[in-house]
Parts: C-alpha cells; sequence; structure tokens
C-alpha cells in the first residue's frame, strides 16, 4: 500500500503538533521531512508549502545539514547585512575559534541543550570569561531563532539552557571633589573641553570622537554618530538605538569650554602643516579623530596621577556623571535620555548603588510635606 505524502499528529508530551512530509527515496533511503507547530494550523501551513515545494520539483531540505554549515551561512547571509562591523568581526571570531570546533560536524536538527552546556562548560574550562562565554551564547541564540523561524529546527535550543552566571564588573566613580581636581589637572590639556563635556553629559568616547561642530546648536548638541577604528580605517555610524540618537543641554561649565576650545582649534588648524577637515569638535593636531589609546596614554591617565586620583576606565566618567546627577537629585528618567540608555530600568539597574541614598532622602522629603501629628 503507497504511503500517504504527508500526516499530522500532536505529540503526547509537550502537546506541540508535528507534520511529517515524506519525501521520494534516495539510495532506497526513505527520507522525510518534519515540520513543528504550535497549533495544527501551522503545521497544515507548512506541510502545504512543503508539498507545493515538491509538485515544483523543488526537493525540501530533509534536515541533513551540519551545525556548522548553517552557522557559516547565517554569519555571512544574516548577521553580516544587519550588524555593524565590529560586531560581525566578534561574530566570526566567536564562531570560528569556539563554536564551530566543537559543535560544527553536529546535525543542526540533533543539536540540543546539553550540547550547549557543554560547549559553555568547556569553554569556561579552558579560561575563557564567563561573559565571553555569555555573548557566545547570545551569538548561538540568534542563529538558531533564525533557524527556527525558517523550519530547519523544531526549537530554539538555546532557550533552554542558561549562559554562566556573570559577575557584574565594579565601577569606579569619581565624588565632585575628584572631578574638579581631575578637570583642573587638564587645564593646559588640548583635549581638556572633551574632559568637561564628557563629565557633564555622560557621553561615551566613541560619541565624543564622532561628535562635529555641526551638531552643536545654542546651548545644546546632537549625538547622531560614534566613531570607531577597524582595520586601520575610521569609520563614522550612528548610535546602535533610537535613545542613542540624543539630544543634550549642555551646562555653562561646558558651553564655555567648548566655545574656548573652538578658538584653539581654530589657531592650531591655522599652524599646521596639513589638516583633515571631519569638522570634528575633538581631534588629534592633524584633524583626525582620535585614537581612544592615544587618549588614554599620553592624556587620560596622566591627568589622573597629577590630580593624586586612582587609574580609572575612560567610560567611568560616564558613571561619574550618571552618580553624580542621580544623588544630585536629577530625575532617573532624564539622567536615563542624557546617558541614551533605552529604558529607565536599565539606568536604575546599573546605578543601583545610589538607590539607597535617594530613598533615604525620599522619606526625609516626606516628613517635610506631611509632618506626622504629635500630642
Amino acid at each position: 500500500m503507497a504511503r500517504k505524502r504527508a500526516n499530522v499528529y500532536r505529540r503526547n508530551g509537550d502537546g506541540r503538533w508535528v507534520g511529517v512530509l515524506n519525501l521520494e527515496p534516495t539510495g532506497g533511503k526513505r527520507k522525510r521531512k518534519i515540520y513543528y507547530g504550535d497549533t495544527q494550523a501551522d503545521v497544515v501551513r507548512k506541510l502545504s508549502a512543503g508539498t507545493r515545494a515538491l509538485e515544483l520539483g523543488q526537493r525540501p531540505n530533509p534536515g541533513v545539514e551540519t551545525t556548522g554549515s548553517f552557522l557559516a551561512r547565517w554569519l555571512a547571509e544574516v548577521a553580516k547585512p544587519d550588524v555593524r562591523p565590529t560586531s560581525y568581526r566578534a561574530y566570526e571570531i566567536a564562531l570560528r575559534l569556539h563554536i564551530i570546533p566543537q559543535l560544527g560536524k553536529v546535525r543542526l536538527v540533533k543539536l540540543g541543550p546539553d550540547d550547549l552546556d557543554r560547549l559553555y562548560a568547556d569553554l569556561l574550562a579552558e579560561g575563557l570569561s564567563a561573559a565571553y562565554v555569555g555573548q557566545i551564547h547570545s551569538i548561538i541564540h540568534s542563529a538558531l531563532a533564525h533557524a527556527s523561524r525558517r523550519d530547519l529546527v523544531a526549537r530554539n535550543v538555546a532557550a533552554l539552557t542558561r549562559p554562566p552566571r556573570t559577575v557584574r564588573t565594579e565601577f569606579r566613580t569619581l565624588t565632585p571633589e575628584e572631578a574638579s581636581r581631575f578637570l583642573a589637572a587638564t587645564e593646559d590639556d588640548r583635549l581638556h573641553a572633551l574632559y568637561v563635556v564628557a563629565i557633564h553629559t555622560g557621553m561615551r568616547l566613541g560619541e565624543l570622537c564622532g561628535l562635529r561642530w555641526a551638531d552643536l546648536g545654542e546651548g545644546c548638541l546632537s549625538v547622531v554618530q560614534q566613531a570607531y577604528r577597524l582595520d586601520g580605517a575610521w569609520h563614522f555610524t550612528a548610535p546602535k538605538t533610537k535613545a542613542g540618537r540624543r539630544s543634550i543641554t549642555l551646562s555653562r561649565a561646558a558651553s564655555e569650554a567648548l566655545r574656548l576650545h573652538r578658538i584653539r582649534q581654530t589657531q592650531e588648524r591655522l599652524a599646521a602643516k596639513s589638516w583633515e577637515d571631519h569638522d570634528l569638535v575633538f581631534c588629534n593636531p592633524r584633524g583626525r579623530p582620535v585614537e581612544a589609546s592615544n587618549l588614554r596614554r599620553r592624556s587620560f591617565h596622566p591627568a589622573l596621577a597629577r590630580a593624586g586620583l586612582p587609574r580609572i576606565r575612560f567610560h567611568d566618567l560616564r558613571h561619574t556623571a550618571a552618580t553624580l546627577l542621580l544623588a544630585g537629585g536629577v530625575h532617573a528618567k532624564v539622567v536615563q535620555e542624557m546617558l541614551g540608555h533605552s529604558s529607565v530600568a536599565i539606568t536604575l539597574d546599573v546605578y543601583s548603588h545610589v538607590t539607597p541614598n535617594l530613598q533615604a532622602e525620599a522619606a526625609a522629603k516626606m516628613d517635610e510635606l506631611v509632618p506626622a501629628a504629635t500630642g
């Protein structure tokens, strides 16, 4: 009796619907394509599409693709057109060095959560940080989500695993007195204004390096691009998120520092033998973007030493700005918008160390507003 071309049934274990499309045998071996769905209608729709493909002479993928083959295809066809060059480079390195060597030969449809758990455990044993293994998990999760949408796998098995737990890196912020000492130590630095703007706005270094004079308005600036270097070439790209593209009102101190900086830069430009005009607010003596490594080595770290301060990261100036603003009573929503966080929850989570003080101040304020009755 001839086999039915397709049949649909519901699994007893998890209640998901399964559709089986029988293909023509090859080499004496029976082949079939499996479809999965949360409803019977989902599976019937997928089976119909597979049946139409057979009638047109197209053979549905019988599930023989390896995980390595799929990941390489996903990287080139899906990830590369959609992510920044720096992210693509990070994906490529993670896949080539850590993911494909261990998972590459596993058939994609056979890949399970246990395979991922073993991968993460092995990478931790090799000395990789929990944070980096977490990034690898995110890459795998994104790739398998695409495979699930294309019905190449029954489900995203990365969603069934937990990446290693990471410990948040503690950051060191400057007190108001320390911030003043640091800025005083940079007064003779050609990039003094960069440090003033960094502390007064909380902008990221890449955003500061990409800031143009055209982005400055009357008492405000717009964050519309950031600068980064890749393979020896400079790139300017828009912020990653809608919240990252923002307008920031400048303090009087930041506005004055930028005014004096523009005068100095004009003098510097006239005296230079050569100048690349990128309209950058902060640039090197030839008009090119500021190299982060040079900034840290030649300017930032020496200024910290002159001020008698411990060595911190440049990014800690951003944390300093947020901490000082929140501690000073500025609404968390305003701080979120200045920093370019996508939600106020992120701001409150990152700067949770400030919350206890804010709650104490709120309690004291309530006592002022609604004094308790005595008698």
